[in-house]
Protein backbone atom coordinates (compact mmCIF):
# COMPACT_ATOMS: atom_id res chain seq x y z
CA UNK A 1 0.00 0.00 0.00
CA UNK A 2 1.47 3.30 -1.08
CA UNK A 3 1.70 6.51 0.90
CA UNK A 4 -1.48 8.48 1.25
CA UNK A 5 -2.01 11.02 -1.52
CA UNK A 6 -1.77 14.67 -0.66
CA UNK A 7 -4.76 16.64 -1.89
CA UNK A 8 -3.79 19.54 -4.15
CA UNK A 9 -3.99 23.00 -2.76
CA UNK A 10 -7.28 24.60 -3.70
CA UNK A 11 -7.07 27.39 -6.29
CA UNK A 12 -7.81 30.70 -4.59
CA UNK A 13 -11.12 32.18 -5.65
CA UNK A 14 -9.81 35.55 -6.75
CA UNK A 15 -12.12 38.01 -8.43
CA UNK A 16 -11.20 40.57 -11.05
CA UNK A 17 -11.49 44.20 -10.09
CA UNK A 18 -14.26 45.78 -12.12
CA UNK A 19 -12.31 49.02 -12.62
CA UNK A 20 -8.64 48.12 -12.89
CA UNK A 21 -8.52 44.71 -14.52
CA UNK A 22 -8.02 45.77 -18.12
CA UNK A 23 -8.49 43.50 -21.10
CA UNK A 24 -6.40 44.20 -24.16
CA UNK A 25 -7.49 44.26 -27.75
CA UNK A 26 -5.19 43.18 -30.57
CA UNK A 27 -5.25 45.14 -33.82
CA UNK A 28 -3.56 44.35 -37.11
CA UNK A 29 -2.57 47.48 -39.02
CA UNK A 30 -0.73 46.84 -42.25
CA UNK A 31 1.71 44.10 -41.16
CA UNK A 32 2.03 45.06 -37.48
CA UNK A 33 0.18 43.84 -34.38
CA UNK A 34 -0.83 46.28 -31.65
CA UNK A 35 -2.13 45.30 -28.20
CA UNK A 36 -3.80 48.10 -26.24
CA UNK A 37 -6.42 48.39 -23.47
CA UNK A 38 -9.80 47.50 -24.93
CA UNK A 39 -11.82 49.86 -22.75
CA UNK A 40 -9.96 52.85 -24.19
CA UNK A 41 -11.80 52.06 -27.42
CA UNK A 42 -15.14 50.64 -26.30
CA UNK A 43 -15.80 53.28 -23.63
CA UNK A 44 -14.97 56.24 -25.84
CA UNK A 45 -16.36 55.36 -29.26
CA UNK A 46 -19.80 54.08 -30.16
CA UNK A 47 -18.28 52.62 -33.31
CA UNK A 48 -15.99 50.30 -31.35
CA UNK A 49 -18.56 49.68 -28.63
CA UNK A 50 -21.00 48.45 -31.28
CA UNK A 51 -18.37 46.31 -32.97
CA UNK A 52 -17.64 44.46 -29.74
CA UNK A 53 -21.27 44.04 -28.76
CA UNK A 54 -22.05 41.88 -31.79
CA UNK A 55 -22.51 38.18 -31.00
CA UNK A 56 -20.06 35.62 -32.39
CA UNK A 57 -20.72 32.12 -33.64
CA UNK A 58 -20.40 29.33 -31.09
CA UNK A 59 -16.79 28.23 -30.82
CA UNK A 60 -15.44 31.11 -32.91
CA UNK A 61 -12.98 33.35 -31.09
CA UNK A 62 -13.87 37.01 -31.06
CA UNK A 63 -11.67 39.18 -33.26
CA UNK A 64 -9.11 41.14 -31.30
CA UNK A 65 -8.71 38.74 -28.39
CA UNK A 66 -5.29 37.35 -29.37
CA UNK A 67 -2.49 37.59 -31.90
CA UNK A 68 -3.99 34.75 -33.93
CA UNK A 69 -7.31 36.54 -34.44
CA UNK A 70 -6.54 40.27 -34.50
CA UNK A 71 -9.04 42.93 -35.41
CA UNK A 72 -7.89 44.08 -38.84
CA UNK A 73 -8.08 47.82 -39.52
CA UNK A 74 -8.27 48.10 -43.28
CA UNK A 75 -7.22 51.33 -44.97
CA UNK A 76 -5.40 52.67 -41.90
CA UNK A 77 -1.69 53.38 -42.04
CA UNK A 78 0.59 52.16 -39.29
CA UNK A 79 2.01 55.68 -38.88
CA UNK A 80 -1.45 57.18 -38.36
CA UNK A 81 -2.46 54.48 -35.88
CA UNK A 82 0.73 54.88 -33.85
CA UNK A 83 0.23 58.65 -33.76
CA UNK A 84 -3.35 58.14 -32.61
CA UNK A 85 -2.24 55.76 -29.85
CA UNK A 86 0.49 58.12 -28.67
CA UNK A 87 -2.15 60.77 -28.10
CA UNK A 88 -4.75 58.37 -26.68
CA UNK A 89 -2.42 56.73 -24.18
CA UNK A 90 -0.53 59.83 -23.08
CA UNK A 91 -2.09 61.44 -19.99
CA UNK A 92 -2.73 65.06 -21.04
CA UNK A 93 -1.88 66.50 -17.61
CA UNK A 94 1.76 65.37 -17.68
CA UNK A 95 4.33 67.78 -19.20
CA UNK A 96 6.27 65.00 -20.95
CA UNK A 97 3.91 62.03 -20.87
CA UNK A 98 5.03 58.50 -21.62
CA UNK A 99 2.41 56.35 -23.33
CA UNK A 100 0.63 54.13 -20.83
CA UNK A 101 1.78 50.55 -21.34
CA UNK A 102 4.24 51.58 -24.04
CA UNK A 103 7.30 49.38 -24.53
CA UNK A 104 9.19 52.15 -26.32
CA UNK A 105 12.04 54.19 -24.91
CA UNK A 106 11.06 57.70 -25.97
CA UNK A 107 9.62 60.07 -23.37
CA UNK A 108 8.84 62.72 -25.97
CA UNK A 109 5.31 64.12 -26.05
CA UNK A 110 3.20 63.63 -29.20
CA UNK A 111 4.57 65.38 -32.26
CA UNK A 112 2.62 67.56 -34.65
CA UNK A 113 2.37 64.58 -37.00
CA UNK A 114 0.95 62.51 -34.13
CA UNK A 115 -1.68 65.15 -33.45
CA UNK A 116 -2.65 65.24 -37.12
CA UNK A 117 -3.03 61.46 -37.12
CA UNK A 118 -5.08 61.68 -33.92
CA UNK A 119 -7.35 64.29 -35.49
CA UNK A 120 -7.82 62.17 -38.59
CA UNK A 121 -8.68 58.92 -36.81
CA UNK A 122 -10.65 60.46 -33.93
CA UNK A 123 -12.86 62.19 -36.49
CA UNK A 124 -13.26 58.93 -38.43
CA UNK A 125 -14.02 56.86 -35.32
CA UNK A 126 -15.96 59.42 -33.25
CA UNK A 127 -13.59 59.93 -30.32
CA UNK A 128 -14.83 63.22 -28.91
CA UNK A 129 -12.14 64.06 -26.37
CA UNK A 130 -9.19 63.07 -28.55
CA UNK A 131 -10.60 65.14 -31.41
CA UNK A 132 -10.93 68.21 -29.17
CA UNK A 133 -7.46 67.70 -27.73
CA UNK A 134 -6.02 67.45 -31.24
CA UNK A 135 -7.80 70.60 -32.41
CA UNK A 136 -6.51 72.50 -29.38
CA UNK A 137 -2.96 71.21 -29.85
CA UNK A 138 -2.97 72.12 -33.55
CA UNK A 139 -4.74 75.45 -33.19
CA UNK A 140 -1.63 77.61 -33.62
CA UNK A 141 0.98 77.96 -36.33
CA UNK A 142 -1.14 77.27 -39.41
CA UNK A 143 -0.45 78.68 -42.81
CA UNK A 144 -3.88 79.84 -44.04
CA UNK A 145 -4.10 77.33 -46.90
CA UNK A 146 -3.20 74.41 -44.64
CA UNK A 147 -5.79 75.53 -42.12
CA UNK A 148 -8.46 75.69 -44.83
CA UNK A 149 -7.59 72.28 -46.26
CA UNK A 150 -7.65 70.62 -42.84
CA UNK A 151 -10.70 72.60 -41.74
CA UNK A 152 -12.60 71.29 -44.75
CA UNK A 153 -11.38 67.72 -44.27
CA UNK A 154 -12.11 67.49 -40.54
CA UNK A 155 -14.97 70.00 -40.18
CA UNK A 156 -13.21 72.55 -37.98
CA UNK A 157 -15.10 75.83 -38.55
CA UNK A 158 -12.66 78.12 -36.74
CA UNK A 159 -9.81 77.02 -39.01
CA UNK A 160 -11.92 77.76 -42.09
CA UNK A 161 -12.86 81.25 -40.92
CA UNK A 162 -9.31 82.13 -39.90
CA UNK A 163 -7.79 80.78 -43.13
CA UNK A 164 -10.29 82.61 -45.33
CA UNK A 165 -9.78 85.85 -43.41
CA UNK A 166 -5.99 85.65 -43.71
CA UNK A 167 -6.10 85.02 -47.47
CA UNK A 168 -8.32 88.07 -47.93
CA UNK A 169 -6.36 90.57 -45.82
CA UNK A 170 -2.78 89.63 -46.70
CA UNK A 171 -0.85 91.65 -49.28
CA UNK A 172 0.04 88.70 -51.51
CA UNK A 173 -2.70 87.40 -53.78
CA UNK A 174 -3.76 83.76 -53.95
CA UNK A 175 -1.31 81.71 -56.01
CA UNK A 176 -2.22 79.01 -58.51
CA UNK A 177 -0.92 76.30 -56.18
CA UNK A 178 -2.99 77.68 -53.29
CA UNK A 179 -6.08 77.86 -55.50
CA UNK A 180 -5.58 74.23 -56.49
CA UNK A 181 -5.22 73.23 -52.84
CA UNK A 182 -8.33 74.98 -51.52
CA UNK A 183 -10.42 74.55 -54.67
CA UNK A 184 -10.82 76.90 -57.63
CA UNK A 185 -14.34 77.92 -56.66
CA UNK A 186 -13.27 78.79 -53.11
CA UNK A 187 -10.31 80.78 -54.45
CA UNK A 188 -12.56 82.73 -56.84
CA UNK A 189 -14.93 83.66 -54.03
CA UNK A 190 -12.04 84.84 -51.85
CA UNK A 191 -10.59 86.88 -54.73
CA UNK A 192 -13.98 88.55 -55.13
CA UNK A 193 -13.97 89.54 -51.45
CA UNK A 194 -10.39 90.83 -51.82
CA UNK A 195 -11.42 92.99 -54.76
CA UNK A 196 -14.42 94.37 -52.87
CA UNK A 197 -12.18 95.23 -49.94
CA UNK A 198 -9.66 96.96 -52.20
CA UNK A 199 -12.47 99.06 -53.64
CA UNK A 200 -13.72 99.95 -50.16
CA UNK A 201 -10.21 100.81 -48.99
CA UNK A 202 -9.63 103.05 -51.99
CA UNK A 203 -12.88 104.85 -51.26
CA UNK A 204 -11.65 105.60 -47.76
CA UNK A 205 -9.15 108.04 -49.17
CA UNK A 206 -12.11 110.18 -50.17
CA UNK A 207 -13.34 110.29 -46.61
CA UNK A 208 -12.51 109.29 -43.07
CA UNK A 209 -10.25 106.24 -42.91
CA UNK A 210 -11.40 103.37 -40.71
CA UNK A 211 -9.26 101.65 -38.12
CA UNK A 212 -7.71 98.27 -38.77
CA UNK A 213 -10.01 96.58 -36.29
CA UNK A 214 -13.07 97.86 -38.11
CA UNK A 215 -11.70 96.71 -41.46
CA UNK A 216 -10.98 93.26 -40.04
CA UNK A 217 -14.54 93.01 -38.74
CA UNK A 218 -15.85 93.95 -42.17
CA UNK A 219 -13.72 91.26 -43.80
CA UNK A 220 -14.87 88.69 -41.27
CA UNK A 221 -18.51 89.63 -41.90
CA UNK A 222 -17.96 89.22 -45.65
CA UNK A 223 -16.32 85.83 -45.15
CA UNK A 224 -19.13 84.60 -42.91
CA UNK A 225 -21.74 85.78 -45.41
CA UNK A 226 -20.00 84.36 -48.48
CA UNK A 227 -19.29 80.97 -46.91
CA UNK A 228 -22.34 80.77 -44.66
CA UNK A 229 -23.55 77.40 -45.91
CA UNK A 230 -20.15 75.73 -45.62
CA UNK A 231 -19.50 77.22 -42.19
CA UNK A 232 -22.95 76.23 -40.95
CA UNK A 233 -22.35 72.66 -42.13
CA UNK A 234 -18.95 72.56 -40.42
CA UNK A 235 -20.42 73.93 -37.18
CA UNK A 236 -23.22 71.37 -37.27
CA UNK A 237 -20.76 68.52 -37.82
CA UNK A 238 -18.48 69.83 -35.08
CA UNK A 239 -21.46 70.07 -32.71
CA UNK A 240 -22.26 66.41 -33.38
CA UNK A 241 -18.69 65.41 -32.53
CA UNK A 242 -18.85 67.48 -29.34
CA UNK A 243 -22.09 65.74 -28.31
CA UNK A 244 -20.65 62.23 -28.55
CA UNK A 245 -19.86 60.14 -25.49
CA UNK A 246 -16.91 61.48 -23.51
CA UNK A 247 -15.18 58.66 -21.65
CA UNK A 248 -11.60 58.72 -22.95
Amino acid sequence: MGPPSIPPNPVPAYSRDEEFYLENIVFLVEDRLFSVPRNYFTHASDIFASAFSLPTSAGDPREGTCDETPLVLEGISRADFKGFLRVMLCPPHLPHPHPVGSTGTSNAPPTRADWLSALKLSTMWDFRTIRQRAISALNLGWEPVEGIVLGKAYRVPQWLIRGYHELVVRTQSITDDEAAAIGRETAARLLRIREEQRTDNAAEFQGLARGRGERDRDVMDCVRKEFREELDDARAADAVYRSLRCCE
